[in-house]
């Protein structure tokens, strides 16, 4: 839901209306204008940024990234302010419907490789595997890795810094609509090997355990949480993706 220039989902609004730590700047230049620039350590929400609950294609993808929240930096309002075409990938995505078929994860598209940097960084050791496991191109290994890995937000609103209580987190029907889904569509695919799931952050608000097909990470692996072939997310990652490449080489073959 968008009123004002503030996107919130209708579950959260009466919660999320009289909290200080919730920023409502409507463009960039009212970001850069105010105390919050610059701040340091800031934990602030910014809800006049398009939410980001998912990215990619979550019917269709086989590899999910549990996480907290996305991440914020001051391109976030410019990308979003000057880009209507950058914007309307991310509010397509927010609406799963409309996506680049060959990049339903935006982030890993090169034409957004100026508005979004996080992600080509955090899977650029997966994308490397997979382009020399599969022996195709940079961009043919993008676009495989866009089509089969989707990221799940806990909280689905930009912040530098994570600081709101557990409490009030805990309460958004956001949060609690992305763990049921979670829950009762996702752990039974992996169960049945259809699906990956790499718990990265905030493994008891997620409430799964490790298992077959479920990495949960722990300890200090939640801080970076690394998703290179180093680590036991990235590893699985690797593994459960050769297995879809090989999958679909014989559907083609």
């Amino acid at each position: 839901m968008c009123q004002d220039g503030v996107y919130v989902h209708p579950d959260d609004a009466a919660l999320l209306s009289d909290v200080d730590q919730f920023y409502r700047f409507n463009g960039f230049e009212s970001f850069i204008e105010s105390t919050a620039f610059g701040r340091r350590s800031d934990g602030g929400v910014h809800l006049g940024l398009v939410p980001r609950p998912y990215y990619g294609d979550v019917s269709r993808a086989s590899v999910f990234l549990l996480m907290l929240n996305p991440g914020f930096i001051p391109l976030n309002y410019y990308a979003e302010e000057t880009c209507r075409e950058f914007r309307d990938a991310l509010v397509g995505t927010l609406r799963q419907e409309a996506f680049d078929p060959s990049y339903p994860f935006l982030d890993l598209n090169p034409r957004w490789s100026w508005a979004s940097t996080y992600w080509r960084r955090k899977l650029a050791d997966i994308v490397d595997a997979c382009r020399t496991k599969q022996r195709v191109s940079h961009a043919d290994a993008l676009a495989f890795l866009a089509r089969e890995v989707c990221p799940l937000q806990l909280f689905p609103y930009h912040s530098a810094r994570f600081s709101i209580p557990k409490k009030l987190a805990r309460r958004l029907g956001s949060a609690k609509l992305m763990v049921k889904f979670v829950r009762e569509a996702l752990l039974p695919e992996a169960k049945a090997d259809k699906v990956l799931l790499i718990v990265t952050r905030q493994a008891e608000e997620w409430g799964l355990d490790s298992q077959r097909n479920i990495v949960v990470y722990q300890g200090f692996e939640t801080r970076a949480a690394h998703l290179t072939r180093n680590s036991r997310g990235g590893r699985e990652i690797v593994r459960f993706l050769s297995l879809q490449a090989e999958q679909q080489h014989r559907a083609d073959a």
